[in-house]
């Protein structure tokens, strides 16, 4: 089984400078409440050979010059809209799409403009933080799980130490172990910020 796989949630979508990301799951839920369909079978429609035909309102697994790409249609034509609209300083349509998307803005945010307003909107309709969130918790083991097979790949001391031992067994009354993940260097000589 493939553990990356857009229809399953696993793949995540965005921009990390803007802070905006979502996955085929987040708009499959909001697809799901509008055509009460179940969110788990439109999670598998709006990736991959699926098309949709607005005419007969129909499925096909086949492209024809009737249908669309159900991943294109569903997806990115709301975004690329919302980035033309706004890039493009199309006041009224852009008031339109964030009426119909139910997007939010501060009156301070309502008076920006191009890139200014692209960067609040996409990251108030489609905040990375939340779709990483949900990915996270789905499809990575808990804690309590994967210590047991981790803590010997993270910490460098004897594997039945009192640390590793508390490691593996997520135990809070263990010594505070933390791992450091990046080491970047400050502007005085010989300091770092750890991160982890």
């Amino acid at each position: 089984e493939m553990r990356v796989d857009p229809s399953k949630g696993s793949v995540g979508f965005g921009s990390g400078l803007h802070g905006w990301a979502f996955s085929v799951k987040e708009f499959a839920d909001i697809y799901s409440s509008m055509f009460k369909v179940p969110a788990g079978k439109l999670m598998n429609k709006l990736w991959g050979e699926n098309f949709f035909n607005k005419k007969t309102k129909k499925w096909a697994t086949i492209k024809s010059s009737d249908n669309e790409r159900a991943f294109n249609t569903y997806i990115l034509d709301p975004i690329f809209k919302l980035f033309d609209a706004i890039m493009n300083f199309k006041k009224d349509e852009t008031q339109k799409l964030l009426e119909t998307l139910k997007i939010k803005l501060t009156s301070e945010d309502r008076d920006k403009e191009g890139k200014p307003l692209l960067k609040v909107v996409m990251r108030t309709w489609l905040p990375a933080g939340d779709t990483l969130f949900h990915m996270i918790t789905i499809h990575l083991p808990s804690p309590v799980t994967a210590q047991k097979y981790r803590a010997e790949m993270l910490y460098e001391g004897p594997s039945d130490d009192q640390c590793c031992t508390g490691i593996k067994n997520c135990d809070a009354e263990a010594p505070l172990m933390m791992y450091i993940s990046k080491m970047v260097p400050t502007s005085d000589k010989g300091r770092f910020y750890a991160f982890g």
